[in-house]
C-alpha cells in the first residue's frame, strides 16, 4: 500500500464520510482487511439490488449459476450489468482504490454471489489465486493451472500480482451469524505464520463495504442456519493495479477507474 501524508488522509476520510481512518488503512496492509461502514444509502442498495435482479433474470448465459430456480452466483457480473463500474466510479470505492493500488488501477473482475433460502452452500478456507484472461493458448513461465470457467479462460497467478490486487465485496443484505457469514484469518495474507492465527467472523449491513481485502487472505463461509428466510447477495469486485501482464497475456476485462471507464 502506498504511503500517505496526513493531507491525502484527510482527503480521503472526508470523501468517504465514513469511519475509515489511518488504523483502518493500515489495518489492511498489516492484517489483509479492512471494514468500511455505510458506503451506500439504503435507497442506493435498493436501486442496486432492482437492476441486478432484472439483469440477472434477463440473462442465460453459462456465467449465472443457478439451481432449482434460485440463482445463487455470477461469475462475470460486468457481462451482465455493465453500469456496476459507474457505481464504483462514482463512489469513494474509487478514491479507496486508487489510494491502496495506485493511478493505473482498474476493475478486472466482478462476482456475485448469494445464499438463497433453503439453497444455501459453504466454502472452505482457501486463498483466491486466479485471474481471469483473455487468452490461454500461450505458453507463460508466469502464470499456472490453465482452466476455463463459465467460458472465460482463467490462470493461477503469481504472488507478486495478487499483492498488487484487491478485493471489495458490496452488501446487499445484512450479513450476520444466521446467513452465513465469511470468516478471515487475519495476516494470512502476508505470512504462513499467521495460517494458525483465530479466524474471525465477520458481521455487515446492507450498504457496507465491510471486506476490502487482499486476494491472499485465508477465508471461508458457512451454511446459512436452518430455516433462515434471509438471502446473503454480495458483489465482489477485484481490482488491479496494474493493466500489463507478462509473457503476453491480457485481462479478460480491465476497466479504468481513473479516465472514464475505458476498458481493454
Amino acid at each position: 500500500m502506498r504511503n500517505m501524508d496526513r493531507t491525502t488522509q484527510m482527503q480521503f476520510e472526508q470523501q468517504l464520510d465514513a469511519d475509515v481512518s489511518m488504523w483502518s488503512l493500515e489495518s489492511l496492509q498489516q492484517h489483509g482487511f479492512m471494514m468500511v461502514k455505510h458506503v451506500f444509502e439504503d435507497d442506493a442498495v435498493r436501486t442496486i439490488a432492482d437492476q441486478l435482479d432484472v439483469a440477472l433474470r434477463s440473462f442465460n448465459e453459462q456465467s449465472i449459476l443457478r439451481s432449482r430456480g434460485q440463482t445463487y452466483g455470477s461469475r462475470n457480473l460486468l457481462d451482465v450489468l455493465p453500469t456496476l463500474a459507474n457505481v464504483v466510479m462514482a463512489s469513494p470505492l474509487s478514491r479507496l482504490a486508487t489510494l491502496v493500488l495506485g493511478d493505473d488501477v482498474g476493475i478486472v473482475r466482478v462476482l456475485y454471489f448469494d445464499k438463497p433460502p433453503g439453497r444455501s452452500w459453504s466454502v472452505p478456507w482457501h486463498k483466491d489465486q486466479t485471474i481471469a484472461v483473455k487468452s490461454i493458448d500461450q505458453p507463460s513461465t508466469a502464470f499456472f493451472k490453465p482452466t476455463v470457467k463459465a467460458g472465460v479462460p482463467h490462470v493461477e497467478a503469481p504472488t507478486w500480482l495478487l499483492e498488487k490486487m484487491l478485493t471489495l465485496r458490496i452488501h446487499l443484505d445484512a450479513m450476520n451469524a444466521d446467513n452465513g457469514p465469511l470468516s478471515v484469518i487475519p495476516g494470512s495474507h502476508g505470512s504462513h505464520e499467521n495460517e494458525l492465527a483465530e479466524p474471525v467472523e465477520l458481521h455487515a449491513d446492507a450498504g457496507d463495504v465491510k471486506l476490502a481485502m487482499r486476494p491472499l487472505l485465508s477465508h471461508a463461509s458457512t451454511l446459512s442456519r436452518a430455516g433462515i428466510a434471509a438471502h446473503r447477495r454480495v458483489i465482489h469486485i477485484e481490482l488491479a493495479g496494474t493493466a500489463e501482464l507478462p509473457d503476453g497475456y491480457e485481462w479478460h476485462s480491465f476497466v479504468r477507474l481513473n479516465n472514464g471507464g475505458h476498458a481493454r
